[in-house]
């Protein structure tokens, strides 16, 4: 019942809107005592309720919907308090709670952008064994304010992961680089494959509080094994001209491993080209150079596709 029925006794328009606005605050704040909106100001008592909605989400893993949810429960807290008030000519009417809440409906309410940004979200190991295998990802605070950042292993991963920092806080604006690091492998896989997936969580840090706000961000990373790859130098010629048999035979049996790739070119190509570039055999008119380099790439493609 509004102060007006339980002091004076009077009865007005305004009386369910006082009990709309109780049955709101108790729904939303848990409580069945309704505050002293006088003694309270409206930003200070909605602030401090989600605080303590914020306190309860921290405990759920997922709380990227959770500023969505700050947005609608300071939108219900103002309403109830505005029903509340106890000078009855102060409160709204149901029209005027109506177009509210359609205004509020109206409104583009989306999902929060993320504070930083982390490049790259693939971390590529190259893995070699009894080695610490860094990888160096940049950490961008793309706010007004400072931002809390933390990384960490998203779930149970096959290899033991440090962070230098694991933690700390971003200037508005800034970058920092961060070593993601393998520890030392006794082995290495045999089939170069990796699930573990790492996670950099982030929290705002306002200007006129000393603690994070409640809301939480995430980037998912995911880590990628690479083969150690070192590159090859083509076989030395002692002088110019044609080579010899048995450097064309060093080139021959080189080409016929699997090299791979080197700063993503084919390192045998690279290998074929500056041998012959080297022993001048594009300016000959005729050689069996070429012959033999073909006749072998054609046998490793076959022998491969097959």
């Amino acid at each position: 019942m509004p102060p007006e029925r339980i002091h004076e006794n009077k009865i007005s328009t305004r009386f369910d809107i006082f009990s709309f606005g109780v049955i709101i605050l108790e729904i939303i704040i848990g409580d069945r005592n309704y505050p002293a909106v006088n003694e309270t100001p409206f930003d200070d008592f909605i602030e401090m309720q989600l605080q303590k909605w914020g306190e309860k989400k921290m405990n759920k893993q997922d709380n990227t919907s959770f500023k969505i949810d700050c947005q609608q429960i300071r939108r219900c807290i103002r309403i109830g308090l505005l029903c509340v008030q106890p000078d009855r000519k102060k409160r709204p009417e149901i029209k005027d709670i109506i177009q509210m809440l359609r205004d509020y409906l109206d409104e583009d309410i989306s999902v929060p952008k993320e504070l930083i940004v982390v490049e790259p979200r693939e971390l590529r190991f190259c893995l070699e064994p009894n080695k610490r295998i860094r990888c160096l990802v940049n950490i961008t605070n793309c706010t007004h304010q400072h931002v809390r950042f933390h990384c960490r292993v998203k779930k149970a991963a096959s290899n033991h992961y440090s962070f230098e920092p694991e933690k700390g806080t971003l200037c508005p604006f800034s970058i920092l680089t961060v070593s993601f690091v393998i520890e030392e492998l006794g082995e290495l896989p045999l089939d170069f494959q990796c699930h573990d997936q790492l996670l950099v969580t982030s929290t705002e840090m306002p200007d006129d509080k000393p603690f994070p706000t409640s809301m939480r961000y995430k980037v998912d990373l995911t880590v990628v094994y690479e083969r150690p790859v070192r590159p090859v130098e083509p076989p030395l010629v002692p002088r110019a001209g044609f080579p010899e048999n048995q450097y064309m035979d060093i080139l021959i049996n080189c080409i016929r491993q699997n090299l791979g790739f080197f700063n993503g070119r084919p390192i045998a190509a690279c290998v074929v080209y500056r041998c012959l570039l080297q022993w001048k055999s594009f300016e000959a008119e005729r050689t069996d150079h070429f012959d033999r380099i073909m006749t072998c790439m054609h046998s490793a493609v076959y022998v491969s596709s097959t």
